[in-house]
């Protein structure tokens, strides 16, 4: 499987440093957070690639990850869970029942 942030002629867009004009970013900040906080392959190819990085590329990228450390939920896997907690839990009935058989005493 290829990596959610390499390019396919091998661009990674996770390189670049701002204000470095012979190295400058890819992808705006505000992209990669929110790539980061939405997609989990995202967050898989991040954590590959980052130590392929130069020191300044991680600092940058650092910070990013600080800032999408909460990645939002997947809603429908949230409720999905739920669903399946619902439909596998077994009922106690702790309210008068039947008769046992053979009757009582």
């Amino acid at each position: 499987m290829t990596n959610f942030w390499m390019g396919n002629e091998g661009t990674c867009f996770l390189k670049g440093v701002p204000g470095d004009a012979t190295n400058l970013p890819r992808l705006p900040d505000s992209t990669i957070v929110d790539f980061l906080r939405t997609i989990p392959h995202a967050r898989s190819g991040f954590n590959t690639i980052y130590p392929t990085l130069l020191p300044e590329e991680r600092l940058r990228l650092d910070q990013l990850a600080v800032a999408a450390q909460y990645m939002q939920p997947d809603y429908q896997r949230v409720e999905d869970n739920v669903q399946h907690k619902w439909n596998t839990q077994r009922v106690v009935s702790r309210g008068p029942g039947p008769a046992p058989v053979g009757g009582r005493g």
